[in-house]
């Protein structure tokens, strides 16, 4: 059985930026909110995969605020199951 969490971040281009693998969710969005401290310097795509089919695929725009972060619903209650 799967356990723990994967977050990989990419660029445009499809290259890795960071990717880690962490026991619960709520270090993976530690690790991206660490990451993109004075990082997001070009839009990126943060994925999220986890247990039971757990995904989660965000798009961060360039930003030198945590304007992403607070944009209202942007994580759709925290991603999705795939069936």
């Amino acid at each position: 059985m799967e356990k723990g969490f994967s977050l990989t971040i990419r660029a445009d281009d499809g290259s890795a930026m960071l990717q880690t693998n962490v026991d619960y969710i709520h270090q993976a969005f530690q690790r991206l909110i660490d990451w993109s401290i004075g990082a997001v310097g070009q839009d990126v795509c943060a994925l999220i995969s986890g247990p039971n089919g757990f995904y989660l695929n965000h798009r961060i725009k360039a930003s030198q605020d945590f304007a992403w972060i607070e944009e209202e619903g942007k994580f759709e209650a925290f991603g999705k199951l795939r069936s």
